[in-house]
């Protein structure tokens, strides 16, 4: 970036000095112009005035050292005297611009080049009377002329400012970017104030793309750490046990209780392995997915009936009341959600307790509500239980067979199709958790 500001801070100079010189060249040359006009004229005017209050006698300006041509031309254009050409040799003079000026208004200009001298000659044509104009040139430098004078002086005041413009840039851009290397030094101190205040959007944007970072980050690191943790406990158990039968240590009552023991820590150790396995494919599904006209309803049913048995086996009666209420999602996902609200409501609830599921139709959204009889949730973990890997009860969730992922997969669920999840619990009495969707449009 350095390198980039500095290279346009440097084009724009030399950009500027060379309009500059130019216009200045230009602006020179018709002062130039202006002033050998002016000079001219100024002559002929005097001869002008001398010839009206006196005998007309051209001779007096026959001199060879007057810087001034003198030229008379008649009103057939045909040259009467000229103090520095013999005026029977030179051609008819009609057509010269200067001239044909001079007969129309009593005045005319006009500058002609010489290629082969590079220089140029001003004319200035006054009406003398009806018959006769006088013409008075000078010999002056052409543009070019000029510019190859004055060439080698532009040169080095270009030069000049070329090496006062290259301090200057090397200086302005440190100064420029100093404050914003400052900023960049600090993303991680939110009071940091920008020099510039311009970039106070693009310091909060940067600061909090950084802090997600390092967040995300501190959430990758955490979660590697749980799932090696949770990986590793049931694989001792398994390897512990297998070990025991293996070696010939376990009679057959020991054998047949170390096979159960492996046989619920594999199908818990798979259960982990799927939840992590969603948790990656959530984490990789763009917040932007298509989504279809799903009934909540229907899958809200197809969930409670695969859960029956589960219920039963806890002691614990599952519900479903509602109607049919469509909403914009990913009918997988949505499956997931309720199955795991379900299972999770199921697990922690106490024997011969309840699990009502509703699904609702309210007037823009769809309310989904799982409400159950369970152990609750103290209110200082609240905040928490839908985090990776958190539990509340570390032993009663691994009796349940509970992974700490369920809560977490509901969570990223309700992200992607943008609901509203809201938890209200009381230690011992229960739970409610509740998803607010969008109603699908009709």
């Amino acid at each position: 970036m350095k390198k980039k500001i500095y290279s346009h801070f440097m084009l724009v100079v030399a950009l500027a000095i060379l309009l500059t010189m130019t216009f200045s060249s230009f602006l020179f040359y018709r002062l130039f112009k202006e002033q050998m006009y002016g000079d001219v004229r100024g002559y002929g005017q005097l001869i002008l005035q001398s010839e009206q209050n006196a005998h007309m006698d051209w001779e007096l300006y026959d001199s060879s050292g007057d810087y001034f041509r003198l030229t008379v031309v008649n009103r057939d254009g045909t040259v009467l005297y000229d103090n520095e050409v013999d005026a029977s040799s030179m051609e008819n003079h009609s057509d010269r611009e200067e001239i044909i000026a001079a007969w129309e208004t009593g005045q005319g200009q006009a500058v002609r080049r010489s290629d082969t001298l590079n220089r140029s000659t001003y004319y200035v044509a006054l009406k003398l009377d009806e018959d006769t104009v006088i013409r008075v040139g000078r010999d002056g430098s052409s543009i070019w002329g000029l510019y190859l004078h004055v060439l080698p002086i532009v040169f080095l005041v270009g030069l000049l400012c070329w090496v006062v413009c290259l301090i200057l840039a090397s200086w302005l851009t440190r100064s420029i970017l100093r404050p914003m290397q400052t900023l960049a030094d600090n993303l991680d101190k939110p009071q940091t104030v920008p020099a510039y205040e311009e970039l106070q959007p693009f310091l909060e944007t940067i600061q909090k793309q950084h802090m997600d970072l390092l967040e995300s980050a501190q959430m990758r690191q955490e979660f590697t750490a749980n799932v090696s943790h949770e990986l590793k406990t049931p694989l001792t158990v398994i390897s512990g046990y297998a070990e025991l039968i293996a070696s010939g240590m376990a009679g057959d009552k020991d054998a047949r209780h170390f096979a159960r023991e492996i046989h619920e820590n594999a199908g818990r150790l798979l259960t982990l392995i799927n939840d992590i396995l969603e948790l990656s494919r959530l984490d990789s599904t763009s917040p932007g997915m298509e989504l279809e006209r799903v009934d909540l309803y229907p899958v809200a049913l197809s969930c409670v009936e695969m859960l029956k048995i589960n219920a039963q086996k806890h002691k614990v009666s599952l519900n479903l009341s509602g109607e049919s209420a469509e909403v914009p999602g990913n009918k997988e996902m949505l499956e997931e959600l309720i199955y795991n609200l379900c299972d999770n409501a199921i697990r922690y609830n106490k024997e011969n307790g309840s699990v009502e599921v509703c699904v609702r139709n309210q007037v823009d959204t769809v309310v989904l509500t799982v409400k159950d009889t369970g152990i609750g949730i103290p209110k200082e973990h609240q905040s928490r239980v839908f985090e990776r890997f958190y539990r509340v009860d570390k032993s009663r969730s691994r009796d349940t067979g509970g992974t700490g992922l369920g809560l977490a997969i509901v969570k990223h669920i309700v992200s992607l199709h943008q609901a509203v999840l809201e938890l209200e619990s009381e230690e011992g009495v229960g739970s409610l958790i509740t998803v607010t969707f969008m109603k699908a449009l009709s």
